[in-house]
C-alpha cells in the first residue's frame, strides 16, 4: 500500500469499538465480535458498511467454528455484506485491518470494519495451549513435542547466554507493562504487579516466568476504516489516519533460520512501513509492540531499530506499550492485534498527545510482522 503522509487518498480510522479483555464464559465468539462491531459502528456515527474482515486464530478449533465471515455479519446485523476470516496467529486482528486498508484504498470499498476476536474460556488450559502450539510448524516442531511457550524459551536461553545475561532483565518491561495496564480500562489486570509476586513467580517455560508470558484471553476490538479524503469534521469522533500497513514473513520454524536472536520479519515491516509513510524512525513518538513474551518485545525493539542488539531489554526512555501491551492487558491472540490499532489511538487522543504512533503485531515468533504507522489529524 503506497502513502505518504500528505496524502488525503489513504486510508483512516473513524470509530473504535471494544469490549474488557476477560473470560467471557456465557458468551460465543459470534457475540462478542458483534458487540465490538456494533460498538465501533456506533463510535463513527453509524455510517453504510460495504464489508467485514475479521481477524482470529482459534476459532475453528476452540470454538469449533469455521466460515465465521458469514456467522459474524449476520449476527452484526450486515446479511449479505462481503465478509471474510484472516489467520495470522498472534497478527490476525492486524491482518484484517490491513485487507480493509487495502479494499477502502482501492476504490472498490467505500468503509469497512476490520475486527478481531478470540473466544478461548470454553476449554479447559491444556486444549488452549494445544491450540496454541499449532502456530508452529506441526510437521517438525509441535509433532515432535515443541511447544509454543517451549519455542520462546528456547529463544530466551539463546538470548540471555549469547549477551552473558540472566532472566533478571525481563523484570522492568514485565512490571511497565502491569502498571501501563493499570490505567486501561479495557485490561483484564487493573490491579498492577507488585515487585515481590513477580520475584516469586514460577518459571513454567524456564527462562521464561509465568509473568512473562501473556496471558491467554477473551476479548474482541474492532475499527471503522474509510478513506481520508471522505472523512467528514464535526464527528464525535477525531479521525485517525493511516500512514502505513506492511506485512513480512520469515521461516515458521527457528531451526530453519539463520540467526534465531534476529526478527527479519520484524525488521522488514518495519522497513517498509516507514518507507511507505516516508518517515524516519527517530520522528516516531510512541510504540505499541506485540509481546506474546518478554523475549518478543525484546527482539522486536531490536528488529524494528529501536535498541542495539543485545540491549533490547533497556527500552525505559521510550514511549511504549501504554495500555499494557498483551502482558499487561491479556492476550486474546485473534484480536490482540485490534487492541494495540485501539490503544494507539487512545494515545492519539490523549493530553499530551503524540502526532504518531507505530504499531506492529507479530504472529508466533515473528513468522509473520504486520506494521501500522498511524498518525492524528
Amino acid at each position: 500500500m503506497k502513502t505518504n503522509r500528505s496524502s488525503k487518498q489513504g486510508p483512516a480510522i473513524t470509530g473504535v469499538g471494544r469490549i474488557r479483555v476477560s473470560e467471557y464464559w456465557d458468551r460465543s465468539i459470534s457475540s462478542l465480535a458483534a458487540e465490538a462491531i456494533r460498538l465501533a459502528v456506533s463510535n463513527a456515527g453509524d455510517p453504510p458498511i460495504d464489508a467485514i474482515y475479521i481477524g482470529n486464530a482459534f476459532g475453528t478449533i476452540l470454538s469449533r467454528q469455521a466460515n465465521l465471515g458469514a456467522l459474524i455479519a449476520a449476527q452484526s446485523g450486515y446479511r449479505h455484506l462481503e465478509s471474510s476470516t484472516f489467520e495470522a496467529a498472534g497478527a490476525s486482528g492486524a491482518a484484517a485491518v490491513r485487507a480493509a486498508c487495502l479494499a477502502v484504498e482501492s476504490g472498490f470499498v467505500g468503509t469497512a470494519v476490520a475486527v478481531g476476536v478470540e473466544k478461548i474460556s470454553d476449554v479447559v488450559t491444556s486444549e488452549a495451549e494445544d491450540a496454541k502450539n499449532l502456530t508452529l510448524n506441526y510437521e517438525y516442531e509441535t509433532a515432535q513435542g515443541l511447544t509454543a511457550d517451549g519455542q520462546s524459551a528456547l529463544i530466551a536461553a539463546r538470548y540471555l547466554k549469547t549477551y552473558d545475561q540472566d532472566r533478571s532483565i525481563f523484570r522492568s518491561l514485565v512490571l511497565n507493562s502491569y502498571e501501563n495496564a493499570k490505567k486501561n480500562r479495557y485490561s483484564r489486570n487493573n490491579a498492577g504487579l507488585s515487585p515481590n509476586v513477580y520475584d516469586r513467580q514460577s518459571c513454567p517455560a524456564a527462562p521464561l516466568g509465568l509473568f512473562d508470558i501473556a496471558q491467554l484471553s477473551d476479548g474482541a476490538a474492532a475499527v471503522v476504516i474509510t478513506r481520508a479524503a471522505s472523512v467528514e469534521n464535526g464527528g464525535n469522533f477525531r479521525p485517525v489516519r493511516i500512514l502505513a500497513s506492511a506485512n513480512a514473513t520469515s521461516q515458521l520454524s527457528i531451526h530453519d533460520r539463520h540467526q534465531i536472536l534476529v526478527y527479519s520479519a520484524a525488521a522488514e515491516s518495519a522497513s517498509c512501513a516507514l518507507n511507505q509513510a516516508a518517515i524516519r524512525l527517530k520522528n516516531i513518538d510512541a510504540f505499541e509492540l506485540s509481546d506474546a513474551t518478554a523475549i518478543d518485545l525484546i527482539l522486536s525493539l531490536e528488529a524494528i531499530g529501536l535498541c542495539r542488539p543485545g540491549f533490547g531489554w533497556k527500552a525505559d526512555r521510550l514511549a511504549l506499550n501504554q495500555g499494557g501491551g498483551n502482558i499487561g492487558r491479556g492476550n486474546p491472540t485473534g484480536a490482540s492485534g485490534i487492541y494495540q490499532i485501539a490503544e494507539a489511538i487512545d494515545w492519539l487522543h490523549g493530553q499530551p498527545a503524540p502526532k504518531t504512533v507505530f504499531v506492529q503485531a507479530l504472529g508466533g515468533a515473528a513468522a509473520t510482522a504486520i506494521t501500522h504507522i498511524l498518525a492524528s489529524e
